[in-house]
């Protein structure tokens, strides 16, 4: 069924740097393709870019300008990783169901529209950034055609039947081979994956209890993170939706952390992790099921966590507005806890 590992070995991600956004909260964070930019979506309803390797913040952009909305969250952004540089938008979703795409060089929206009566949660491109589908608090997911923004179709919809989840929808991510396979997640205890191109749930997972950004794929493989205190970071086959790994969190005297967040890295050789309660993140070796890299002892939940793709680097953030950076560094020392912990906060 599930393998199980050992806890820890010798630590390779430990705290390179930490970027400060004045108490706003980060509810998502992408490294912008072909740039040297880190981005962060937060709940002030502002999208701020950060030269990360030299520890400087860079332009920001309102998502949203009008007075009564301005600071509406931003709850998800995403890039397409695989597209020509010339295709380099970003998307952002807001918690009022305002989607937009923006060229962030230019600090200039390229198209925008609402999704009345949504709250939208995520979003995400498919493989050759000809698509991008979005999901919310309605329970529905929108397929959009990137370059006019028009729907294309609606997976599982109409009437809400069986197909469809049963609680709103978290996170939804594309196969990385197929352009037409989807894969979503939620509330409702399952990950579904779709085919776009018959609007079929072609299979299910039960069991991944996916409250954010708790999704991502590699070749074959679907990466889920789950808000409870056990088994909250496991692998499955895309192609038979069998569980393949349980990755055994680390038993902690705090209380167990329950993961918002996971991604794989670009390679497909780590996975890094976070959440709620302990408040920590973790990165582990796919391979062996050990963690990696810890960062530990943090006052607030996190709510995201992206490799770069170089695979040295992981950025998370959350609850306490601040960036932290860690970094791939060799022949480090055995760990046994959480002991690469962010600095402490200034005194008021």
């Amino acid at each position: 069924f599930f393998s199980l590992f050992p806890v820890f070995a010798t630590m390779s991600f430990v705290l390179g740097s930490t970027l400060r956004t004045k108490g706003s909260e980060i509810f998502s964070i992408r490294f912008a393709p072909s740039s040297p930019w880190l981005v962060a979506a937060s709940n002030d309803g502002v999208v701020r870019m950060f030269d990360w390797k030299n520890n400087k913040e860079g332009k920001q952009v309102r998502i949203r300008t009008e007075k009564a909305t301005k600071d509406v969250p931003v709850m998800c952004i995403a890039f397409p990783e695989y597209a020509p540089v010339v295709k380099q938008a970003m998307l952002a979703v807001c918690s009022d169901g305002y989607v937009s795409r923006w060229d962030m060089a230019k600090q200039k929206c390229l198209n925008s529209f609402m999704e009345t009566g949504n709250e939208t949660y995520t979003v995400g491109y498919n493989k050759d950034a000809s698509l991008f589908c979005t999901g919310g608090l309605d329970r529905k997911l929108r397929v959009y055609d990137d370059e006019t923004c028009k729907l294309v179709t609606e997976p599982g919809v109409p009437e809400l039947g069986m197909e469809s989840h049963g609680n709103r929808i978290s996170a939804v991510m594309w196969s990385k081979v197929d352009p037409n396979i989807l894969i979503s997640g939620g509330w409702d205890n399952t990950v579904k994956i779709w085919d776009v191109r018959d609007n079929k749930c072609v299979r299910q997972v039960f069991g991944p209890y996916v409250t954010g950004e708790g999704l991502d794929t590699h070749g074959e493989m679907i990466l889920t993170g789950s808000a409870r205190p056990s088994e909250q970071v496991e692998i499955w086959d895309l192609r038979t939706s069998d569980p393949l790994q349980a990755i055994k969190w680390p038993s902690s005297t705090q209380d167990p952390c329950v993961v918002y967040a996971c991604h794989f890295s670009k390679n497909g050789k780590y996975v890094v992790a976070g959440g709620a309660f302990s408040s920590e993140v973790l990165v582990f070796g796919v391979d062996s099921g050990l963690s990696v890299g810890v960062l530990g002892n943090m006052t607030k939940s996190v709510y995201t966590a992206e490799f770069s793709f170089d695979h040295q680097h992981v950025a998370c953030g959350g609850a306490d507005g601040n960036i932290y950076v860690m970094q791939y560094s060799k022949n480090k020392p055995k760990q046994t806890s959480g002991l690469s912990s962010p600095p402490k906060p200034p005194k008021k």
